[in-house]
């Protein structure tokens, strides 16, 4: 009994000292910006966009409104 008592309280230490160490260096925001974010980048920048720049700008679009002089 003494002995299952000490191996849960061994891998409870365990596993705080591993979060702990992950806190402290910042792991997952190290993982995050080393791997992850190289196939998000990766994936976002193959998209195909519309131009924003070659849309024509139409003044009269708009209704005009009654505070507009």
């Amino acid at each position: 009994m003494k002995k299952k008592i000490l191996k849960v309280l061994g891998m409870g230490l365990s596993v705080y000292f591993v979060a702990f160490l992950a806190f402290i260096l910042d792991l997952d925001g190290k993982a995050l910006f080393y791997l992850y974010e190289p196939i998000v980048t990766k994936h976002f920048d193959d998209m195909p966009r519309k131009d924003m720049t070659k849309m024509p700008y139409e003044m009269n679009k708009y209704p005009k409104y009654d505070d507009q002089i």
